[in-house]
């Protein structure tokens, strides 16, 4: 399995993928799933296209990203492939391809993991320099946390 936290460092709630990796991989229970190999964690601030080869040996994947939907911040999505697509024309995003554009490359080359599962964190500011915050920060730990108790559970 392989969980991917999206964004950029530098970009306030942008980072949100980023900081859900790094809570999973402060945790020593998920520490020790990476370590048997059970488990990859890829904080990604990278092109998205690059994604499709990262996660070719995973059958299982699930990707942590800022995604604009006019819901109040801090708000999370878990989307799939079809909301996704009606996303490519509606949000906006800060990355280059976006995530719905990835997804339907990765849909037409037959590229896509066996199990995807997409989790949006609604953002209230993507803007250079600013911080993470409060309310993206909370849903952050949230999604972490669910996805330690999924994670253990496997």
């Amino acid at each position: 399995m392989l969980v991917i936290g999206l964004g950029h460092r530098d970009r306030g709630d942008d980072a949100v993928g980023l900081i859900v990796a790094d809570h999973l991989a402060a945790d020593p229970d998920i520490a020790e799933l990476v370590a048997t190999g059970f488990l990859r964690i890829l904080a990604w601030e990278g092109s998205e296209l690059d994604l499709l080869d990262r996660w070719q040996a995973d059958d299982a994947v699930v990707i942590v990203d800022a995604i604009r939907t006019g819901a109040d911040p801090g708000h999370v999505h878990p989307l799939d492939l079809d909301q996704l697509e009606s996303l490519a024309t509606t949000a906006g995003g800060t990355h280059a391809f976006g995530v719905p554009g990835t997804l339907a490359v990765a849909r037409a080359l037959d590229r896509l993991p066996a199990t995807l599962d997409v989790i949006g964190i609604e953002p209230a500011t993507v803007e250079h320099g600013a911080p993470l915050t409060a309310e993206v920060a909370r849903a952050a730990a949230d999604v972490a946390s669910a996805l330690r108790v999924r994670l253990r559970s496997r």
